[in-house]
């Protein structure tokens, strides 16, 4: 069964339109299918899904629900609104599903319970992660599915994933201030060092989304904010700060890198340096300090990830201030995450 109501209700302005039209790109979906953990991850979970009516909230190519509904799920309802909805019904009868499955292309938020059967689902299944967990604001999304498909009883496992945390560590980045900034130190033998705190400034505005090998983590990860995704309210995402307190090791410390864990009733899902990559990788910010902090240092770390409201409510800007280290420095950095 397939309910097309795209263009009724569903045009938005400004950043959610172009945000949906941005999932209509079947790359944007290859890079997802094509990470493992993350691939690994759900299929686990799904299996929790068996005998239950599941709403997969912004299902993409339907690959997560699909797993849900080869678990034994009951129906599997795919909510997406991007264009990527219209391709839904030939994949899903392509693998033999169609009696198990109902796409319907609308914002999750349109939804009543007469698009899911006139009962309440059983789970809310979603990946709604974005880069530091909350980039893309997706989870709001998730969280009115939560607050209006469900029962008003919610048990950990009818969330999938259930929680979730936000995750820090110091980090020596060293060799990538060498690469970006200090290459201006000589230049085919000539002295381009002018350029030398321009690029540096470049290198510290922005974060930089890479992998980071866990050999370049100075310090062990510590939580900035955990999760309950059955009580977890919006009110509670759109101002996210804590102070965190790190002991580095032997190296030196330039940067604090960020990642994110979620968890299910059955599995784990880490973005962690020390686990397998992602498409996620680590979000890094560079800290704006001509020397590196030293080894075997301790610093106090003031972190704040703040939801933009006035301009675009999908992106947060990410404070950090280096409250405390071992030479009373005291810095302030302010990325805005693009």
């Amino acid at each position: 069964m397939y309910q097309e109501n795209y263009n009724q209700g569903l045009t938005t302005e400004g950043v959610d339109e172009e945000y949906f039209e941005g999932y209509g790109d079947v790359s944007v979906h290859a890079t997802m299918i094509n990470d493992k953990p993350r691939m690994d991850a759900y299929q686990e979970a799904a299996k929790t899904c068996a005998g239950k009516i599941v709403v997969d909230v912004g299902a993409g190519t339907g690959v997560l629900g699909m797993m849900a509904a080869r678990c034994g799920a009951e129906h599997v309802y795919l909510v997406e609104a991007s264009p990527m909805a219209r391709l839904l019904p030939k994949i899903v009868a392509k693998n033999n599903l169609t009696n198990k499955i109902t796409i319907i292309h609308k914002k999750v938020e349109q939804l009543t319970l007469d698009d899911i059967g006139g009962r309440h689902a059983d789970i809310i299944l979603s990946e709604w992660m974005g880069f530091y967990l909350v980039h893309e604001s997706m989870l709001n999304s998730v969280l009115w599915a939560r607050d209006n498909l469900l029962n008003k009883n919610i048990e950990p496992w009818q969330m999938l994933p259930n929680k979730a945390n936000i995750v820090a560590a110091t980090s020596n980045l060293n060799s990538h201030i060498d690469e970006r900034v200090n290459t201006w130190k000589d230049v085919a033998g000539f002295d381009m060092s002018e350029l030398m705190e321009i690029s540096f400034q470049g290198v510290v505005s922005e974060p930089l989304v890479e992998v980071i090998p866990d050999s370049k983590m100075t310090s062990g990860g510590q939580v900035i904010a955990s999760f309950d995704l059955t009580t977890v309210r919006l009110i509670d995402l759109v101002s996210i700060s804590q102070t965190l307190k790190f002991t580095t090791n032997n190296q030196p410390t330039s940067a604090v890198t960020i990642w994110f864990d979620v968890f299910f009733p059955n599995t784990t899902l880490s973005t962690s340096p020390a686990a397998p990559p992602t498409h996620w990788k680590q979000t890094t910010i560079l800290l704006p300090v001509s020397n590196p902090i030293p080894a075997n240092s301790s610093l106090s770390v003031a972190f704040s990830i703040d939801q933009d409201l006035s301009d675009n409510h999908r992106c947060y800007s990410l404070s950090v201030e280096l409250q405390e280290a071992d030479d009373a420095r005291e810095l302030l950095l302010q990325a805005l995450s693009k």
